[in-house]
């Protein structure tokens, strides 16, 4: 690797050590907070819901994984175990924007057919192999941009559906910020490592998002209790 770009990747490895601690973090403690209330109620958005943050820490697990590897080996001595953490990153960063939607939508009678899981993880893994193999990132993004729409979509109109919202739904409430977050992170991908400022501020505001849905779930479950 060359020492410039090596320079580059440790300068940023400390900023996203944090950033990435923070999101996988916040990511198990909401997912293993709500596993005694799924427990209870057997609620299908609750467990597409926590299986969202699941697939989230995943993948940011994975894509830090792949950042540390590469900066202690290089692109050159580790190629195939590099190709496959980016493999599963993108797979299980697709599954957590699909299940998000997925826990809004899965009341509708017209979608039930989006509830068929193993069909959206044969369509994941199909997208991620045309992205990868195929070289079609843009694939990769427009669904994404399809799913994220979508998701605002369902929201919006669940929103204006609301016949009491002095008494907002949780997921009126923390599901807006996941899709900020999401929106962040696609802007991220067309933003150059040269451009350290922006990274930082993206990460720090995502960082910022997730903690303010932590503090609304966990305020959420204490009320329940």
């Amino acid at each position: 690797m060359p020492p410039r770009m090596a320079s580059l990747l440790g300068a940023t490895y400390g900023m996203e050590l944090i950033y990435s601690f923070i999101i996988i973090a916040v990511c198990l403690i909401i997912y293993f907070e709500t596993k005694q209330i799924y427990k209870l109620s057997s609620h299908k958005p609750l467990k597409y819901f926590r299986y969202t943050f699941l697939f989230f820490a995943i993948s940011y697990l994975l894509k830090f994984l792949s950042r540390l590897f590469l900066i202690e080996e290089g692109t050159s001595t580790g190629s195939l175990f590099l190709l496959i953490l980016l493999l599963f990153t993108m797979y299980t960063y697709l599954l957590a924007g699909i299940y998000l939607v997925l826990s809004i939508s899965w009341k509708k009678k017209k979608l039930a057919s989006l509830n068929k899981i193993w069909l959206w993880h044969i369509s994941t893994i199909i997208i991620v192999l045309l992205t990868v193999f195929g070289k079609f990132p843009l694939i990769y993004i427009f669904f994404q941009a399809i799913i994220l729409f979508y998701g605002i979509f369902l929201l919006y109109s669940g929103y204006k559906k609301l016949k009491d919202k002095k008494e907002t739904p949780l997921i009126y409430v923390v599901y807006p910020f996941l899709l900020i977050f999401w929106i962040l992170n696609i802007l991220d991908l067309f933003i150059s490592n040269f451009l350290i400022i922006l990274q930082v501020l993206i990460y720090l505001v995502s960082a910022g998002l997730f903690l303010s849905i932590l503090y609304k779930v966990i305020k959420k479950i204490n009320i329940k209790k």
